[in-house]
This record gives structure tokens, sequence and C-alpha cells, in this order.
């Protein structure tokens, strides 16, 4: 399974239309091609109040099958974020089984305040095969300006 890269498509578009896969989430994101993990881009999502929803969001839709795992993870970088740790500023995660059985809220936050890249991890392990997966990059009610970058799936066997 591959994500959609923040590699920007030949053609121009809006912000969010250059993100080959990745879709706004809230008030969406901009490209930032001056600060990156690595590759050439990565989004950025600036927040002036706490009331603000910002991030990017990718879905995946499977065809019922073998039960797998699957292990998320993402680069962010943080200047003067608001607040506590909490799954606001996060890698999130929503999914649906085959059979209509909703898994929904796993996140795994990234430190708040100022920081240089940051990378971490999410483990899911769904109790029966997946039909839909929406893997977020979130920052929501929390204020800053935050970067993401490099996020990757691997999914594994799960008897």
């Amino acid at each position: 399974m591959k994500f959609g890269g923040w590699q920007l498509d030949a053609v121009t578009g809006t912000p969010q239309a250059t993100q080959t896969g990745w879709g706004a989430y809230g008030d969406g994101f901009a490209t930032d091609d001056t600060v990156r993990h690595t590759g050439r881009h990565s989004i950025r999502a600036e927040n002036t109040s706490a009331t603000d929803v910002r991030g990017a969001v990718q879905t995946f839709d499977f065809t019922a099958g073998q039960k797998l795992a699957y292990t998320v993870t993402a680069w962010s970088r943080a200047k003067n974020v608001s607040g506590s740790p909490n799954p606001n500023y996060s890698l999130y995660a929503d999914a649906t089984c085959a059979d209509g059985t909703v898994c929904n809220g796993h996140a795994t936050p990234f430190v708040t305040g100022t920081h240089d890249w940051q990378q971490v991890k999410l483990e899911l392990n769904p109790p029966r095969p997946l039909r839909s997966l929406r893997i977020h990059t979130l920052f929501r009610k929390k204020t800053g300006r935050v970067w993401f970058d490099e996020v990757r799936m691997q999914a594994t066997p799960n008897p």
C-alpha cells in the first residue's frame, strides 16, 4: 500500500490538489517547499485561534480479505504549539472493518511547544479485515504552526 506523496503534480493547482491522494481536513493545509524533513516539500498548518481545525486526510479502501496489522509513521515539526500533547495534534486513524465494525479514534500525539522534526508511530491491530482506513495528520484546537512530512504505512499479516 502506498501513500500519495507530498510531491507537487506537474500541473499547478491549489495546495490540496497538489498533494496526490491527500485531501483537506477542516480548513486544510499549505504546501511548503522551504521546510521539509526530506524530499522537496512538506505540508504546513497554522492556527491563530484555539478553535481552528486544519490538517490532511487520505482514505484507503480495501477489498475483504486478509486480516492485517498496520504501522503508520509520520514526522512533524512545531513552532509555538499551545497546550499539552493530545490527539488534537497527532497522527490519527479511523477504520471500518469489512463486517461494518467501526474502530475509530486511534491517535499518537506529537510533542507541543517548539521542536525540530519528531517521528511518531501508530500501530493498529483491527479485530477483522478492514474495509477502509482513513489516516489524518491533525492540527486542531491548538495555536501555532506545524509541518508534516513522510507519512508511511506498512501492513503485515495479523493472525
